[in-house]
């Protein structure tokens, strides 16, 4: 399906194959729409991290298969790449033309966060992972949510958990602030491209919380009250559906929030 998905980017006015699954199609549709608006350099990199966060979906799919447990370290280095955001980002760059010297500079990569040893500076794990625990740990698909990692690793409860999300991610959006100090300067024309792209970036996280609340996949139809209260009663635990053999392409059950909250604890 990776495969599929990648050469539907690479070749978007190539008709797809008869009987392929449809991800294909969507995803020809989707990319032969995007490029009569974006520049050269955006499609290159929209191309580039696409193919990483493919490809590291697939290593995610493989340890959820093998049951591998991550480590803090080890789930921040895949993490980077499967939760999906350097290709979220691609659209705060559709307009710009952003020249590799700058767009790969280090300070910019700091603040952009996707290399292994740079901390996740504006994908917000905090909120994302906060966000779904809930759903993930009724339907047993939490393995790769920091809050399960941090319990697991340094024995802690969920509460300690949160805690230490909370202090980690303080130190990272202190750091986040100081690299926007250090940008050097390319000349005006550069300069107010690289500011677009950056405060993008700063106020991405902002967009991912009120997406938590406001898209259903986590909250259901209680996210506005959520979002009011910040109180979420934990779910009770479902049937594990991902390790069934059978679910398989187009024979996939999807659990919904608002069905998950009315099942009765066994």
């Amino acid at each position: 399906m990776a495969d599929i998905v990648m050469d539907s980017l690479k070749n978007p006015h190539k008709p797809r194959p008869h009987g392929e699954i449809v991800l294909g199609e969507v995803a020809r549709q989707f990319w032969q729409r995007a490029i009569k608006s974006a520049t050269s350099t955006s499609q290159r990199h929209m191309i580039e991290s696409f193919t990483a966060y493919l490809e590291s979906v697939v290593q995610q799919a493989y340890d959820r298969d093998t049951n591998v447990f991550l480590t803090v370290d080890s789930y921040f280095e895949k993490r980077r790449e499967n939760v999906g955001v350097r290709s979220s980002y691609v659209p705060l760059e559709l307009n710009l033309s952003l020249p590799d010297h700058v767009f790969y500079h280090p300070t910019i990569q700091e603040l952009y966060g996707p290399l292994p040893h740079i901390e996740i500076i504006p994908i917000d794990f905090r909120s994302i992972d906060i966000a779904s625990y809930n759903k993930e740990q009724a339907t047993g698909d939490d393995q790769y949510n920091i809050l399960t990692i941090v319990m697991h690793q340094f024995d802690l409860d969920l509460h300690g958990a949160v805690e230490w999300a909370e202090t980690y991610h303080a130190k990272v959006a202190t750091k986040f602030l100081d690299g926007l100090k250090r940008i050097p300067s390319w000349g005006r024309k550069i300069d107010q491209q690289v500011q677009e792209y950056v405060e993008g970036l700063a106020n991405w996280p902002r967009s991912n919380v009120c997406w938590n609340f406001e898209g259903g996949r986590y909250f259901g139809s209680k996210g506005q009250e959520l979002q009011r209260t910040r109180e979420v009663v934990l779910l009770p635990k479902a049937v594990p559906v991902h390790n069934d053999p059978s679910l398989r392409k187009g024979n996939v059950v999807v659990p919904f929030v608002d069905k998950l909250s009315m099942q009765v604890v066994g």
